[in-house]
């Protein structure tokens, strides 16, 4: 099944993906997608940017597992944006070529734990400096494992 915009299924809260080599681009009609929580991909998007635009929004989205294609390079996320304001737990397993995640995830109150898994150094220096922005801002419950 293609997800478009006109689409709406109101009861769908997990969504598992394998192998679908989605482009990044279309990952943002997941979003339409109202009640989901739980989004795990399985080298399930292809591409080498994952450019999440300012009007998209994973309203309930708590948890996002990824496992990486080995040429995304790019994750980046609107300045200011909120696309993931419910997310708590994020994983990411072989993202070798990604440069970092994005610093707007650190903005992420809700956040509770990060996992990284087989990742470049530079996800795993962000990782960090997201954990440290979250103890600056007094949530210091966010567990990071790599």
């Amino acid at each position: 099944m293609i997800i478009s915009g006109d689409i709406f299924l109101p009861n769908l809260n997990k969504l598992t993906l394998t192998r679908t080599r989605i482009p990044w681009e279309v990952v943002k009609l997941l979003a339409n997608l109202p009640n989901l929580e739980v989004l795990k991909g399985y080298r399930a998007f292809a591409g080498t940017d994952w450019k999440v635009d300012e009007d998209v929004m994973f309203h309930k989205l708590k948890y996002l597992q990824l496992y990486g294609p080995y040429d995304m390079e790019r994750w980046e996320v609107a300045a200011g944006s909120d696309n993931f304001p419910m997310l708590e737990q994020l994983l990411l397993h072989w993202f070798i070529q990604l440069e970092e995640i994005p610093e707007s995830i650190g903005d992420i109150m809700t956040l509770k734990f990060i996992g990284i898994y087989f990742c470049s150094s530079g996800v795993q220096t962000s990782a960090k400096k997201i954990q440290e922005e979250q103890q600056s801002l007094g949530n210091y419950e966010l567990q990071f494992i790599y």
